[in-house]
């Protein structure tokens, strides 16, 4: 199930599937990534951030997080919100097996 992160439904979803999976909605995580950032900066910070999602293992979403993390210090920006280590996070490769 991907959802926003609004608790009611993954309570729902944990109460009548309690061992489906869950997983954010990068879409609503990358553009509450860039609401943190000048509006200058954010073609190429999303441009960065879309190959997290579409890494096809953690190791490689890992080294785009890390590219993005690189690339916002590089021009001063500090951002939060990006957990790719987080269990609610698949990648490619996870998604074609499930």
């Amino acid at each position: 199930m991907i959802g926003d992160g609004h608790l009611g439904i993954w309570g729902a979803l944990a109460a009548v599937y309690p061992t489906a999976a869950e997983q954010r909605c990068w879409n609503h995580r990358i553009l509450n990534v860039l609401d943190k950032l000048p509006q200058r900066l954010q073609p190429a910070a999303k441009s960065l951030l879309a190959q997290i999602p579409t890494a096809e293992t953690r190791a490689g979403a890992e080294r785009a997080k890390r590219a993005f993390q690189t690339w916002c210090t590089k021009k001063g920006a500090h951002v939060d919100g990006i957990r790719v280590n987080q269990p609610s996070v698949a990648t490619a490769d996870e998604k074609a097996a499930a």
